[in-house]
């Protein structure tokens, strides 16, 4: 049963499940998309399914069970912003693979594909990060549309989202650059290749953690209705002095 917090009525699981019943049936994609999800199909417990059946059994009907499950309005508003959170990483990996221009920046999202699928190729991984990719990508639509018509998702929500996932992609990209700019020199000068690969494990990884945990702090600030622009934009000017420190650094010529 719906439960009323302070004016605010909970959705029921029948009502929430009712006003999705299309968008479970279907993607809601261009049918282009539609067919392509159709057609790739996935291993799942041994049993090859659509994409499209992915989607609906095993991220779209959880993603919407564990928000109706939440007691009150504000709970079942922070676990649906939860939800499409924690899918950002599909479309910034696909995105960044697509970026990479050398196969030393490759491997940074290389490395965490094969955290997930550690026995499988480079093709494999980076078929995987597209299919995944698909289908959070329609997830979020559809979650997207849940909370604008019934979580109050408006315009400063949408930016805090897009924000959100463009840090993340921010901080790939910091790497992948530097591990593009040592493949770019290697094959004259793999003394300097290797001093900037060091480079990156011992000065800039510091860094990266520290923006990582700028964006956690980020993500929960946002899923809590919470988030300060002018606090986000105070750590990330220092953050970003610290950058171009760095990258003063790195670009100096050699000793």
């Amino acid at each position: 049963m719906a439960k009323t917090v302070g004016g605010r009525r909970a959705l029921s699981r029948p009502d929430l499940f009712a006003y999705c019943e299309s968008m479970i049936r279907q993607p809601p994609a261009p049918p282009e998309l539609v067919r392509a999800m159709q057609d790739r199909h996935v291993r799942w417990e041994g049993v090859q399914i659509s994409l499209v059946e992915y989607y609906r059994r095993h991220y779209l009907t959880p993603a919407l069970e564990r928000i109706a499950s939440e007691p009150t309005w504000e709970r079942q508003r922070a676990t649906c912003l939860r939800e499409i959170l924690n899918e950002a990483h599909w479309p910034n990996w696909e995105y960044c693979l697509k970026q990479c221009r050398t196969p030393f920046g490759r491997e940074i999202i290389l490395q965490k594909l094969r955290q997930l699928w550690p026995d499988r190729t480079v093709e494999e991984l980076q078929h995987y990060v597209l299919q995944f990719y698909l289908v959070a990508l329609c997830t979020n639509a559809v979650l997207s549309t849940v909370g604008k018509s019934f979580y109050k998702f408006d315009e400063a929500t949408e930016l805090q989202i897009k924000l959100y996932e463009q840090y993340g992609r921010d901080i790939y990209m910091m790497e992948i650059g530097i591990m593009d700019l040592a493949h770019d020199v290697f094959a004259d000068d793999e003394v300097r290749a290797y001093e900037i690969a060091t480079f990156k494990d011992e000065r800039v990884a510091p860094l990266v953690q520290d923006m990582f945990r700028h964006l956690t702090t980020t993500k929960e600030q946002i899923i809590e209705g919470t988030f300060d622009v002018a606090e986000f934009k105070r750590v990330d000017d220092y953050i970003g002095r610290q950058k171009a420190a760095l990258a003063a650094e790195l670009t100096s010529s050699p000793d």
